[in-house]
């Protein structure tokens, strides 16, 4: 019985998929002319696409060019620019560690004058570093 039951099923899966087959291949039939003219036109705009492509291909080119060699025009100037504002920046840094060290009023005590020297020796070393 059940043997019967899935034979049926079979055939039925395979009339409907035959309807399908038969449904796409009346479509491919009866649209051939339209699919042939679609695929002409298709074509055409393909070309056309990739005439365009080359034509901006060569503006990009003669651009990207261009902005590399304004790049590496400015670039020495960036390094200055760079150097300058380090510069500034050590002044800046310099003038706050002077200011620093002379807030210290000079002292008649040996302690506090060797704790001076040796924030001084300090400070020294770190402007070498620096």
């Amino acid at each position: 019985h059940q043997y019967i039951h899935d034979i049926v099923d079979e055939q039925t899966w395979l009339s409907e998929k035959h309807h399908l087959l038969q449904t796409y291949s009346d479509l491919i039939f009866n649209n051939k002319q339209q699919a042939l003219m679609n695929i002409k036109l298709l074509k055409r705009k393909n070309e056309t696409l990739l005439k365009e492509i080359e034509n901006h291909e060569q503006c990009l080119l003669e651009h990207l060019t261009t902005e590399c060699i304004r790049i590496s025009k400015d670039y020495p100037s960036q390094n200055l620019y760079q150097y300058y504002y380090d510069l500034s920046d050590a002044e800046a840094w310099l003038g706050e560690q002077k200011l620093y060290m002379m807030n210290k009023e000079p002292s008649k005590d040996e302690l506090i004058t060797q704790t001076f020297i040796r924030q001084q020796q300090t400070f020294d070393q770190t402007i070498e570093n620096y």
